[in-house]
């Protein structure tokens, strides 16, 4: 049974309609869309979440640049411009390089986590990508390991940007 109430849909409606409002209009109906079946798939995977965050972001520094999983329930994204989220499976990572590996820049830290470049998944531009957390309901082990990709510098600013919707469950408010 579907466990989103009526007056949930509206309120998930109502904040994608909101999140989007400072797209271009010619964009803004495709991504509001986007977000809402986004939103209620989530929403039917995982009922039982507390809190739906939504973001549509310009990203040219990027925050998520070291490999991590995450300790929420889940995020799913969508890069519609740009190169999309770097994602690799369990048995590609070195978890113990993780602590050794704090503070390291990218260049150094990325190889010792993920030896193998090749391995690598890309999410493509306008593909959905679906990252579960360590909170997903009945997970086993840890969430998916990804990160922002690589973007090249030139003079301390990156050369380009992306443009990505996320839509995160958790269970506590972000």
């Amino acid at each position: 049974s579907d466990k989103v109430t009526t007056w949930a849909v509206a309120d998930v409606s109502a904040a994608c309609t909101r999140v989007t409002a400072g797209l271009p209009e010619t964009f803004r109906d495709a991504v509001r869309s986007d977000a809402e079946s986004i939103s209620a798939l989530l929403l039917r995977l995982c009922p039982a979440a507390h809190c739906l965050t939504l973001h549509v972001d310009i990203i040219g520094f990027n925050a998520c640049q070291r490999w991590h999983e995450d300790n929420y329930i889940g995020r799913a994204t969508i890069t519609y411009c740009g190169p999309g989220t770097w994602m690799v499976d369990d048995a590609s990572v070195q978890y113990d390089q993780f602590k050794t590996t704090v503070g390291f820049p990218t260049e150094k830290s990325d190889p010792l986590i993920v030896p193998r470049f090749e391995v690598i998944h890309r999410a493509p531009a306008n593909g959905v990508a679906l990252i579960k957390g360590k909170q997903w309901p009945g997970i086993r082990g840890s969430g998916l390991i990804h990160k922002s990709p690589n973007v090249p510098y030139e003079n301390g600013r990156p050369v380009l940007k992306r443009l990505l919707l996320k839509v995160d469950l958790s269970n506590e408010h972000h």
